[in-house]
């Protein structure tokens, strides 16, 4: 157990969201989470300001320590030496957050928007077991022919930049600058991110 000392603890990393800085949110789950118990970072993880944006992933790095947050060396030493260390942590671009369907199955239908591409790419991982499947429709919900559910490439895999087909077609150019609404039907699939492009 960590002791009852005033203002100590094990510190870990939670995130805060806006989306136009005033008014935020608090994601109470660890962003990143502390390690193990007799890792570099078992007890405290401090960042470091920025983030390093490569095409496939985001570095970040922090500060890790065995120490808690009121300084006391609670869970274990290496060799006499507490330890701590500066880590690097990687992750996929966009990968904050997803949205998650179930192995039974999950929709997404967005509001009606315009776009300016001429291909759709996803971002996600169907896992081992999942696939996905995507659908343009008009602004009143109806599938626009040549785009339909059943006409789309079945998606399987984990991919950072996939783009969508359909019988074997990937442009929607014709639809750019056009009210439409997009749906996508997965099962046990996480997507991270959905984008237009000109390619």
């Amino acid at each position: 157990d960590v002791p009852d000392v005033k203002n100590n603890g094990v510190l870990e990393v939670q995130m805060a969201v806006s989306r136009d800085g005033v008014e935020w949110s608090r994601i109470r789950k660890p962003y990143v989470p502390t390690g193990p118990v007799g890792e570099v970072d078992s007890a405290s993880i401090y960042f470091y300001t920025g983030m390093l944006i490569k095409e496939t992933e985001i570095l970040q790095y922090y500060w890790g320590s065995s120490y808690t947050h009121g300084g006391l060396d609670t869970y274990a030493k290496w060799e006499g030496i507490n330890k701590n260390a500066i880590c690097l942590l990687s992750q996929r671009i966009d990968g904050f957050m997803s949205l998650d369907a179930a192995y039974t199955g999950g929709m997404l239908l967005t509001k009606p928007f315009v776009f300016d591409g001429d291909r759709l790419i996803l971002n996600l991982n169907t896992s081992g077991t999942g696939t996905a499947r995507a659908a343009l429709l008009d602004e009143h919900g109806q599938e626009i022919p040549g785009y339909a559910l059943e006409d789309c490439d079945r998606i399987k895999g984990n991919f950072i930049n996939k783009t969508v087909s359909w019988q074997g077609e990937s442009s929607v150019a014709a639809l750019s600058g056009k009210a439409v609404r997009l749906k996508l039907v997965m099962n046990n699939t996480k997507l991270f991110s959905l984008r237009f492009e000109r390619g």
